[in-house]
């Protein structure tokens, strides 16, 4: 029995895979389906209401008044692949499929979830492929992925203790004997050029398996050596990037901050300029109310001594005259003084206005020039990307050359190889019992046998010869 477990987080594709021949849309290798824990025998519909079952997670979870906490999974869909040994094709049947199916579901904890089974015929090996929903229908849980691989494991062991068979993996019984003594233990996949050594061994006549072992790890030793190559580039093309994306955060930000410089310095020069221009202002503005202060104190005086004429005529038109001059005197004078500081003050706001006109030109003319340079650094930049893009997909390349010719050298390897136990094989049998090289040494002695015959042979003829003549 041999358990594989696989998980994913999308039906449709894992549906599509099961369910028809690899890179086909036929299905003559499905021999039979079947349903657990669903409402529906078809398959098709089956992974479809897992589907959603999966989606309606949160609700079937608040339904049940289980909180929705915890790290969330998008990896809702379990495939456990069981396969039998070729020589028990015709002892088992369906049902015994179905059963051995669900006390897998079991041991995982899976009972009740749901679950398409889907029987195989493409191999010599009888299997099944299993579509598991980890999400439980009745509360929305998720099915734990911890340690499912030893469960199924142990599940296997005592399986095969059931059936009165030995067992065909003795890996298991000493992993199962480990992990009582909390020894953990997980064994990776066959690597393609693994097994394709195994396969040339089982194929040849000689048992002597030095060769394909110094050979399998000269393979494994290149292959590692490459992907550690390979890693080692992919780390520094990502670093390049990194560099090249922190290079334009930089140029972008030493663009703006220098152009922010050199306008806070154009405006301080600005306002220093404006400063000068605001004392000059000022000084102007001095002499000419000194100079309108003097021009009142004399008008003023004119006005007291016509206020001193009038008196001394004493008359009320008199009176009456002084009376109203002093008054169109004072409006008068009022008016001259209002209008003086208001000419002043609107110096004083066009002055403002015609700085802060300058300063927003200066603004708007560095905005220029940053989106400008900005502009230009972007064209710079994604020239240096698309350079760099290039580059890396030509390194990219060397290595996909560097995978294939070793991919090559490894099937002309495995290929010579073989071809020398198969002349191996064919020696054996030609020698039978005897060892090789005790009959490449009898041919050698039958080869010089030979060769001293047809010498002797044409001495003969030659002495013959001579006592012709």
């Amino acid at each position: 029995m041999i358990t594989k477990l696989i998980t994913g987080g999308n039906f449709k594709g894992a549906a599509a895979y099961i369910l028809h021949d690899v890179k086909a849309s036929t299905t003559h290798r499905v021999d039979w389906t079947h349903t657990l824990n669903l409402a529906t025998k078809k398959a098709q519909i089956a992974w479809r209401i897992m589907a959603a079952t999966a989606m309606d997670a949160d609700r079937l979870k608040a339904q049940a008044g289980v909180k929705s906490s915890g790290q969330k999974s998008s990896q809702d869909v379990l495939h456990l692949v069981l396969s039998w040994h070729p020589e028990e094709r015709g002892e088992i049947d369906k049902d015994h499929m179905v059963d051995a199916v669900y006390a897998a579901m079991v041991a995982m904890g899976a009972e009740n979830h749901q679950a398409l089974i889907v029987a195989h015929n493409d191999t010599n090996a009888p299997h099944v492929h299993v579509l598991i929903n980890r999400v439980n229908p009745n509360d929305g849980r998720k099915l734990r992925s911890s340690k499912n691989y030893w469960k199924l494991s142990d599940w296997a062991l005592e399986y095969r203790k059931k059936m009165g068979k030995e067992h065909y993996c003795e890996e298991r019984v000493h992993n199962a004997n480990a992990r009582r003594h909390r020894i953990l233990t997980k064994h990776p996949e066959k690597k393609r050029h693994i097994f394709d050594a195994e396969q040339i061994v089982k194929n040849v006549a000689n048992n002597n398996r030095q060769p394909i072992e110094r050979l399998k790890q000269q393979i494994s030793k290149m292959s590692k050596e490459l992907a550690i190559e390979e890693r080692n580039l992919q780390k520094r093309q990502k670093r390049d990037w990194d560099d090249a994306n922190d290079y334009n955060k930089k140029r972008i930000k030493a663009i703006k901050d220098d152009l922010e410089a050199m306008l806070k310095k154009a405006i301080n020069q600005l306002k220093h300029k404006a400063q000068h221009e605001s004392r000059e202002l000022t000084r102007i503005e001095a002499m000419e109310r000194k100079r309108f202060n003097e021009k009142l104190r004399l008008q003023d005086q004119k006005m007291e001594e016509l206020k001193a004429q009038m008196k001394e005529q004493e008359n009320n038109d008199n009176r009456q005259n002084i009376l109203n001059n002093n008054f169109d005197y004072i409006q008068k004078r009022a008016q001259q003084i209002e209008a003086f500081n208001m000419r002043y003050q609107q110096k004083r706001v066009d002055f403002d206005l015609r700085f802060k006109r300058r300063e927003n030109a200066l603004r708007r003319r560095y905005d220029q020039i940053k989106a400008k340079n900005i502009s230009q650094h972007k064209i710079n930049f994604q020239e240096l990307r698309e350079h760099l893009s290039k580059e890396h997909a030509n390194e990219r390349m060397i290595f996909k050359k560097k995978w294939r010719a070793l991919s090559q050298y490894r099937t002309k390897a495995f290929q010579d190889m073989k071809k020398a136990y198969d002349k191996s094989g064919q020696a054996y049998k030609v020698f039978e019992a005897i060892s090789i090289p005790d009959g490449l040494r009898r041919l050698s002695l039958k080869s010089l046998k030979d060769i001293i015959s047809e010498q002797d042979n044409l001495a003969d003829y030659q002495i013959k010869k001579k006592d012709k003549s």
